[in-house]
């Protein structure tokens, strides 16, 4: 086990990055931190989750599943590339990821929590202002080219 499982209450908050410490929820937010759009999105919902309660909870899939429904998304595969097996369509096999590499781990009940990796791996994300920048660069020299007024992005 290369990792550490973090369960924290709101009243035992011990670890030092605070799940609002993550940057989630605006565009580009954890771009290319776990290599596929679909984890991607999974690991910025979850955080978003987190932050919901301001502390890394264990979790079932029900809580989770709650949560989706109150935020208007498909509770299909919350937990994609983050725990065990998954399949890449690109591939004709599911791919898994080394022990080392486990960002989410459920226990005997049922219960749901994420660990060290997942937290860091979500901070190593790159800032997406710098994404953002560059689509706005793409759509002013396409729009310019097309002779059409440059669409503004919110910042």
């Amino acid at each position: 086990m290369n990792y550490k499982v973090i369960c924290e209450a709101s009243d035992n908050k011990y670890y030092s990055v605070r799940p609002s410490d993550i940057r989630a929820g605006q565009p580009g937010s954890l771009l290319s931190t776990f290599g596929k759009s679909e984890i991607e999105l999974a690991a910025e919902r979850l955080i978003l989750f987190f932050q919901s309660y301001g502390c890394w909870v264990s979790f079932t899939l029900e809580e989770l599943q709650l949560f989706y429904e109150r935020n208007g998304w498909k509770f299909k595969e919350p937990l994609f590339g983050l725990l065990g097996e998954w399949f890449d369509y690109a591939m004709p096999f599911p791919c898994k990821r080394e022990v080392s590499e486990d960002f989410v781990v459920c226990d005997d009940k049922g219960n749901y929590c994420i660990t060290d990796l997942f937290i860091k791996r979500c901070l190593s994300a790159q800032d997406p202002t710098a994404f953002l920048e560059m689509l706005n660069k793409v759509e002013g020299v396409i729009s310019e080219h097309l002779g059409l007024d440059k669409p503004s992005r919110p910042n």
